[in-house]
């Protein structure tokens, strides 16, 4: 996802010796502007190795998960990789992973910017993209997670209601319909909890 460097990659000073020596022979430092500016190269970076390897494994792990379901690899890129499988739901909207979905729902919904990024997504064409496979993850969900889902959603519908800068507010109807269905899936599984959701201003 985030762009990276090919010595963050690769042990450059084996594989292409040149390379490295022409590195050694640039200057530490440089005047620009009249002013002596360091000049840090990747030879003098000390844990280079270990951010060699780490963006390995990374890579590694993200590539055996997505294109080939290896559940080991999901759960290294938990522990390693959050901000990737983050992305892949609150960016990309990817929520045909129970467990990915769990896990992202489990981190973001107490707070409700975040929360948002879970429940909708929008796409490159502008295209509001409802997930309803979260609601399925709720319904599953043991009750005491139950209900703090629901308070959250609820805390989510009412800032959402007032928010006139949302990318909901483009279109009345689509914010009508995203909202709507909210409402209408929190309703369904909050039924036992005594916990509705009325939006009838819709």
């Amino acid at each position: 996802m985030e762009p990276l460097f090919i010595p963050q990659l690769i042990d450059y000073k084996s594989q292409y010796p040149a390379i490295h020596q022409k590195e050694k022979n640039i200057p530490k430092e440089k005047l620009a502007d009249g002013t002596n500016v360091d000049i840090i190269k990747w030879a003098d970076v000390k844990e280079l190795n270990e951010i060699q390897f780490t963006n390995n494994q990374r890579l590694i792990h993200r590539n055996k998960y997505l294109f080939n379901d290896v559940k080991a690899s999901l759960t290294w890129l938990k522990f390693n990789d959050k901000l990737f499988l983050e992305s892949l739901v609150k960016t990309f909207g990817y929520t045909k992973d129970k467990s990915l979905l769990t896990f992202v729902l489990r981190n973001n919904y107490k707070s409700i910017d975040e929360l948002q990024k879970v429940l909708w997504n929008e796409r490159c064409s502008e295209d509001i993209i409802f997930n309803k496979e979260v609601f399925e993850i709720i319904t599953e969900a043991p009750e005491k997670e139950q209900t703090d889902y629901l308070r959250a959603i609820a805390d989510y519908l009412v800032k959402e209601m007032g928010n006139n800068s949302s990318p909901l507010d483009r279109k009345s109807s689509v914010k009508a319909e995203i909202l709507g269905k909210i409402a209408y899936y929190s309703t369904k599984i909050g039924e036992k909890h005594n916990m509705y959701y009325d939006f009838s201003v819709f």
